[in-house]
């Protein structure tokens, strides 16, 4: 549920309590899920509460009652929470083609599209269940970490191998497919 224009929050901070209250945070309800939308918002410190943001935000360490303005940003939060709209995804998936090095390293933390010129392919680092991805591979492969399952090298070049993290120690690797 999102703050309302009445509600407060109360904070412990050591042996004091704060009250911030929060007031005209935008809303949108996008898929049955109310999300906040870019807009203004405002935080009020009571005075002499002694608490400090970093950042572009100021500190408030006065006397009295102080306001502080927020704004938010429309391509932070659209780069944080995906944006429905009748549960249809707009825009595009992006990220950059990591490089697997020949019996080399690589981590799956970095990265779900990877590109493979043969040899060797390792067992990738950070292998967490749920993860998947693809490796486009552009020659021959001659083997394949302990993890894999299902590995084999395209007869073709380039191809692409889907891959499914099934547990740590466990990457189930799709048929190769023949692209171009």
């Amino acid at each position: 549920m999102a703050l309302q224009d009445t509600d407060l929050l109360l904070v412990g901070r050591g042996s004091a309590s704060h009250k911030i209250e929060y007031s005209t945070l935008k809303s949108d309800v996008i898929a049955g899920v109310t999300v906040p939308t870019v807009g203004n918002g405002q935080i009020n410190v009571d005075g002499s509460d002694g608490i400090s943001a970093t950042g572009n935000n100021a500190t408030a360490n006065q006397s009295g009652n102080t306001t502080r303005t927020l704004s938010a940003d429309a391509a932070w939060f659209n780069a944080r929470y995906l944006r429905l709209s009748g549960d249809t995804m707009t825009g595009a998936v992006r990220q950059t083609v990591r490089v697997i090095p020949n019996n080399g390293a690589w981590d799956l933390n970095t990265g779900n599209y990877w590109h493979f010129a043969g040899g060797t392919i390792k067992n990738p680092g950070n292998a967490t269940a749920g993860r998947s991805g693809l490796i486009y591979v552009t020659a021959a492969i001659t083997g394949f970490g302990t993890v894999f399952t299902g590995g084999e090298s395209p007869s073709a070049f380039p191809a692409i191998i889907p891959f499914y993290v099934n547990a740590t120690n466990f990457v189930r690797l799709g048929k190769p497919v023949e692209v171009g």
